[in-house]
């Protein structure tokens, strides 16, 4: 179904739908608010990093120090406010020889604590070369009719997979 998001809450409401991710603030808080969709409500907490790109083939940004340095100078609070409310996109122009070999080998390794070891790498490195100012780890809510089981919800993207879900009316 291809619908407008401004529709999708009305048409859960009514019970047209079964289940709905990625919603805007304003429908987020009415379903937190009301004791009827607050049972129905689930949230990952704190599992999508949000950040600014730095590109990081201009100067001063091609030095490794100027963008540790903006990370900590940066009023997070401020820009995340800022950003949610203007909405922003930047690419950083991040090329790393060791991530993207980590991240090759990493897709195809079949063992999946090695596979999660490799991620862990590819994140501490991201980290140390510091191509985005970290703002803040984003929730990811959703939504689901009380028929609707086996729902999974999971902080990676999709934040949702319904494969295994059947519904029971």
């Amino acid at each position: 179904m291809n619908v407008d998001g401004s529709t999708l809450p009305m048409l859960f409401q009514r019970g047209e739908i079964d289940f709905q991710n990625n919603f805007i603030d304003p429908d987020f808080l009415r379903y937190r608010q009301d004791p009827g969709f607050q049972r129905l409500l689930q949230i990952v907490e704190g599992t999508s990093p949000t950040y600014v790109f730095l590109n990081c083939e201009l100067p001063p940004f091609t030095n490794r120090l100027v963008r540790h340095a903006m990370n900590y100078a940066v009023n997070k609070e401020a820009l995340v406010r800022e950003l949610t409310e203007e909405g922003c996109l930047n690419n950083a122009f991040y090329s790393s020889p060791k991530v993207q070999q980590l991240w090759q080998a990493a897709a195809t390794e079949l063992d999946a604590d090695r596979r999660r070891q490799l991620y862990q790498q590819i994140e501490r490195l991201i980290v140390e070369d510091a191509p985005w100012i970290f703002l803040c780890q984003m929730n990811h809510p959703s939504i689901s009719q009380p028929w609707l089981k086996g729902v999974r919800i999971r902080g990676l993207w999709p934040s949702a997979r319904l494969e295994n879900c059947w519904i029971e009316r």
